[in-house]
């Protein structure tokens, strides 16, 4: 459950009315006098102040080390708590994909501009409002890569890529084209919140969701023999299973405007966003550096065609010129979303 200070607030006052003596320190509000609901308290307090889901059984374990005698005095409040237990881990099961609710909120097979077949996409944890943008933004970026995939010469790649890596660029590009427009079934889209973790990422136990977590995948399992590389030589996508999912964090509903000279408004970060995670799966990018100065100071280096943001950057940049002109309705979306000021 996400505690909140509406929450904090009744509860506190339901502690209030136990007793006069349950007085609170202004700065961290444990009790001074009434040591047992200590714990109780800060457990709450700190799921506040992090921004993260707290489980029940968290809470039930320290409801438990409670005495009988204070359970009685403070009856409103241990009575407040409990009303909450039936629905207390229902929102954290369903966003995390923990227990029986980790199933699908949002499910419809998609027509995309150019591809064949319709693309299955799911959502765990959206509204429909953040999947209908998320489904325009692929109407484009599909689009786009495909277009971009078609012509070696279309694109700004020189602004983002050293010279010597364009055969591999170009190679890369067909790999994320025949995936996203011929291989790729169905894509998920999952909603990280702040202590959380991917599914199945269990390489690295503290490995937690921050809130300056934008987006993040599982990576695509190499076999052994294979390198990053391979993943960009021809025919690479096919190593990539045909679903995947994108997992979204804080930052990715939270970032301010004008983020940078390209990222003015938050629905083009949120585009871009996408962009960044698709290559991290199906071409194997790193985060060699983030941000639109770094992949600047790259571009002439082998690592900027390993790194996820400088692609990102290099879709995100073209779908402003004029020379992407598959869809009027791109050009519509781009000026709706704030993209030509």
């Amino acid at each position: 459950m996400q505690i909140t200070n509406k929450f904090m607030d009744e509860f506190t006052a339901r502690i209030r009315e136990g007793g006069a003596n349950a007085r609170l320190n202004a700065k961290t509000m444990p009790w001074q006098t009434e040591s047992s609901l200590r714990p109780l308290y800060n457990l709450l307090a700190d799921s506040l102040d992090r921004g993260s889901d707290s489980k029940w059984s968290e809470v039930q374990a320290v409801l438990d080390k409670i005495p009988a005698d204070k359970k009685i005095k403070y009856k409103r409040a241990m009575d407040f708590l409990l009303a909450k237990k039936g629905s207390w881990d229902l929102f954290h099961d369903r966003v995390s994909g923990w227990g029986k609710f980790g199933a699908a909120d949002f499910e419809e097979h998609v027509t995309v501009p150019g591809r064949g077949a319709t693309l299955l996409i799911r959502g765990e944890g959206m509204t429909p409002g953040d999947m209908r943008e998320i489904i325009g933004n692929l109407q484009v970026q599909l689009p786009l890569i495909h277009q971009l995939a078609s012509n070696p010469k279309l694109g700004p790649r020189r602004d983002w890529f050293a010279a010597s890596s364009l055969g591999e660029v170009q190679t890369a590009l067909e790999n994320l084209d025949k995936y996203l427009n011929q291989r790729c079934t169905r894509i998920t889209f999952k909603r990280l919140h702040v202590g959380m973790r991917c599914d199945s990422d269990v390489t690295d136990p503290s490995d937690v969701v921050t809130r300056s977590l934008a987006g993040q995948v599982v990576p695509t399992v190499m076999l052994a023999g294979e390198d990053r590389p391979d993943f960009r030589k021809k025919d690479g996508y096919l190593k990539v299973p045909s679903g995947i999912k994108v997992f979204l964090g804080p930052l990715y509903w939270s970032v301010r405007k004008n983020y940078d000279a390209i990222l003015k408004t938050p629905a083009i970060y949120r585009w871009m966003t996408l962009a960044h995670e698709l290559t991290h799966k199906i071409i194997k990018t790193t985060d060699k550096c983030y941000e639109l100065s770094n992949c600047k100071t790259i571009k002439d280096s082998p690592d900027a065609v390993m790194c996820a943001d400088s692609w990102a950057y290099f879709l995100t940049e073209y779908w402003k010129t004029p020379d992407f002109t598959l869809r009027d309705a791109a050009a519509r979306r781009r000026a709706a979303m704030g993209y030509d000021e």
